[in-house]
């Protein structure tokens, strides 16, 4: 962040381009997560600029929101007057609302279910990347026996500020940062056995600057499978970002949406996008699906969630425009004829701060910081 400029509550950028300067993916990331594209921006700078030039539209839909890297990636190519977030995963969901409503006791619940966790680590234990399996039955059993307790009651309470602490808790503990859920919709990925100490810095930092991304900008959040918020939006003039789970892959994240296992999902999904202007596309690389497409990069990155990670997959991010070319002015250009326009509101909402107390079981914690 530049020297002089501040994101406590109540400020705001002047500019557009001010804050793309000031707002990345780095200065909004709150966790890790299984297929971000949080290490690819110098690729989606390729794709844009393969594409050739600057995109204005009305609306930017990023229909698989996971950590939100995407979306900062693109920032520096895309001005939209509105932004619609969509994913399946109602806890990644909540945890934005929650951000844009109420950051600041977000973060002072998240504070307390983290500083519980460091308190418990035995002195000989701490900032170790993976505690030894010797030590996992005893000294650092009660760290385990906490992240199990923080998950059962993630998948119990409703969405409120007290699931988003517990969810931005569970995925900073969890096994790779995965995120699975069985056919109760219940996260269940195992403890990742980690002492290593968390940035909270970096995390109140983030949780500040999305607050601001999503109170200066029209944010509209949605929670719906991808094909049924498509069948929703119809302005033409709208850029979708689309990264499904992989296809030919196992990892599918929800039981409860559509599975992209198979490539004819895939081509179905980018068919039923081409209503849209500009149609961004991410997934493992498929000549089938390049071709639907005007540009395209490719790339590698590790595989996740098992000991081949240091094998590279192969990838793409590929960029379409559906905007047909005119070759004479319009009528309503011509004779200066209105045509209809949306107009949008920003929802102001305030942040409510919550008392100081003093963490101890996961339910008390939570309870006394209400």
């Amino acid at each position: 962040m530049k020297k002089g400029t501040h994101m406590n509550r109540g400020t705001t950028m002047d500019t557009t381009a001010t804050l793309r300067n000031e707002l990345s993916a780095l200065t909004t990331k709150l966790f890790s997560y299984a297929g971000s594209k949080m290490k690819f921006k110098k690729d989606f700078d390729r794709l844009h600029q393969e594409f050739g030039k600057s995109i204005k539209v009305k609306t930017y839909v990023e229909a698989f929101a996971g950590t939100l890297a995407s979306l900062f990636h693109n920032l520096a190519h895309v001005e939209a007057k509105r932004y619609i977030i969509n994913d399946t995963n109602k806890r990644i969901i909540n945890l934005y609302q929650q951000i844009q409503a109420n950051p600041q006791e977000l973060f002072e619940k998240f504070a307390l279910l983290e500083n519980e966790f460091q308190r418990i680590i035995p002195e000989d234990l701490r900032n170790q990347r993976y505690v030894k399996e010797e030590f996992r039955d005893n000294l650092f059993k009660a760290n385990q026996d906490f992240y199990l307790e923080a998950r059962a009651y993630l998948n119990q309470c409703p969405l409120d500020t007290n699931n988003a602490a517990l969810f931005l808790f569970v995925m900073h503990h969890n096994f790779n940062g995965l995120y699975h859920e069985n056919k109760k919709g219940d996260l269940n990925v195992s403890f990742n056995w980690s002492s290593e100490m968390i940035n909270m810095d970096a995390i109140r930092r983030s949780i500040f600057n999305l607050h601001h991304f999503f109170t200066t900008h029209v944010v509209i959040f949605e929670n719906k499978d991808v094909f049924e918020l498509i069948n929703t939006l119809d302005e033409k003039e709208t850029f979708i970002y689309l990264d499904p789970p992989y296809s030919n892959s196992n990892i599918q994240y929800s039981s409860k949406a559509h599975s992209f296992n198979e490539v004819q999902t895939h081509l179905e999904l980018i068919a039923l996008c081409q209503k849209y202007d500009y149609v961004m596309y991410s997934n493992n690389y498929e000549m089938i699906l390049e071709k639907e497409f005007q540009a395209c990069v490719e790339f590698q990155r590790g595989n996740f969630g098992t000991k081949k990670s240091q094998k590279p997959t192969h990838e793409m991010l590929a960029l379409v425009c559906h905007i047909k070319t005119s070759y004479y002015t319009s009528i309503p250009a011509l004779l200066g004829i209105a045509t209809q326009e949306t107009l949008y509101m920003a929802n102001n909402l305030s942040m409510t701060p919550v008392e100081d107390t003093k963490p101890c079981s996961v339910v008390a914690l939570l309870n006394n910081a209400a």
